[in-house]
Order: structure tokens, then sequence, then C-alpha cells
């Protein structure tokens, strides 16, 4: 057995998950570092070379951070995490570029509400990408059919209320680019079935909440210190 190290980093509380991507020239590992922030990292394994390439740092935003997935779909790095606001958590997606080892950062969206979602989970599915999550003992979930630039309303799986989900690994087909996934809820059950993508068949929107923003009132008084 070969072992290397490919990193020496710093976590913040929480155990670090990582998040990889491999195809027939490379690996991708996303995974965190706490750097006085912490931050979502990318390296790349070159299978040709058989060495390590420079990381690239993801993130850009000070908060901390809980979770992590990613795919690769037509040289778009689709990545989505759930970050810390105000004592909640809030799922939040980025895509990225890549091409000739360069990442560039695309767009980003805040995807669920100020609630405590857990294990936000990337699924492209027969041409739309797709964010689950649990949330309350529920799945949600958002789609969008332009590749992230734009997402569907929050759907509630009413399904998953009635019956014990889990998340189960799934192991993709790599020539198979109409279906992306590494991981997806579905029944614990003998008759296994995926929940919170496909046909939106018992499902309900759930409303997305506006931030409530802190309005101050016009001419306060000056205070002398």
């Amino acid at each position: 057995m070969i072992t290397n190290t490919v990193d020496d980093i710093r976590v913040r509380e929480l155990l670090n998950p990582l998040a990889i991507h491999i195809d027939d020239v490379e690996i991708l590992m996303a995974y965190y570092d706490y750097v006085d922030e912490e931050h979502i990292f990318l390296r790349k394994f070159n299978l040709d070379s058989k060495t390590w390439e420079e990381r690239n740092q993801l993130t850009d935003n000070s908060s901390n951070k809980l979770y992590l997935d990613l795919i690769d779909h037509n040289n778009k790095l689709h990545l989505v995490y759930c970050q810390y606001e105000g004592g909640n958590l809030q799922v939040k997606y980025e895509r990225y570029q890549y091409e000739k080892d360069l990442f560039r950062k695309e767009c980003e969206e805040e995807i669920s509400n100020l609630e405590s979602p857990q294990d936000p989970t990337l699924i492209y599915f027969d041409g739309k990408l797709w964010i689950t999550w649990i949330e309350r003992d529920a799945v949600l979930s958002r789609f969008s059919e332009d590749g992230g630039d734009s997402w569907s309303p929050i759907y509630l799986w009413k399904d998953s209320k009635r019956h014990n989900i889990v998340r189960y690994k799934y192991l993709s087909n790599p020539k198979d680019n109409n279906t992306l996934l590494n991981y997806s809820f579905g029944k614990f059950s003998t008759d296994l079935s995926f929940v919170g993508f496909g046909p939106l068949k018992n499902t309900e929107v759930i409303p997305l909440k506006k931030k409530n923003l802190l309005k101050l009132p016009k001419d306060l008084p000056r205070i002398k210190i």
C-alpha cells in the first residue's frame, strides 16, 4: 500500500468532510482548511504524471461552513455546502468554470432558507441540476434547468415525512453524462426508491423567505465619546 500526504490542514471544530471526483485523467479533491478563516480548497491529482498539483481556494466568504458535495459536468464544477449565519444554517451553491487548471467562479446562490438544513447533495439527472437536503425530518430540493444560473422554488417531498429516510452512496457511471451524483436520499426499505429529484409528484412548494434588513432611522443624534 502506498500513502501520500496530500495537504496539511487545520479544522475549526468539526470533522473535515471530503468530496472527490474521479475521471479518466484526474482526481479532484475538495476539502476544508482553516487559514485565518474557514475556506474550501480543491486539489487535483494528475493520473498521467502521478502528481498532486497546487491547491486552489474556491470560497471567498468568511462564514463558518459545514458539509460539502461537488460534481463536475462539462467543465463546470458545481459546489454545495452550508454556511452559518445568525446561529442558523443556509445551503449555498457555487459554480466554477474549470479549464486548463484554472478555476473561475461564475455564479453563486443562496439555495435554502435560514433554518437547519443538513447534508446538501448535488444531483445531475435528465438535464436538470438538483440540490437536495434534509430539513426538519423532510427532504427538500430545488432544481436548475440552465446549469445553475436560475433556480426553481423549494419543493418539499411529502413521502419523506412518512418514511425513514437515509442517505445512500451512489457510484456513478463515468460514461453516463446524463446522471451524475455521489449520494442520494431514499426510503429505508427493501423497496429502494430515491427521494428529492425527478418528477414533482406529491410535493409542495415552500416559500423562500427574504432576509430581514435592519433599517436605521434617519437623523440619528450624534454621540460624543
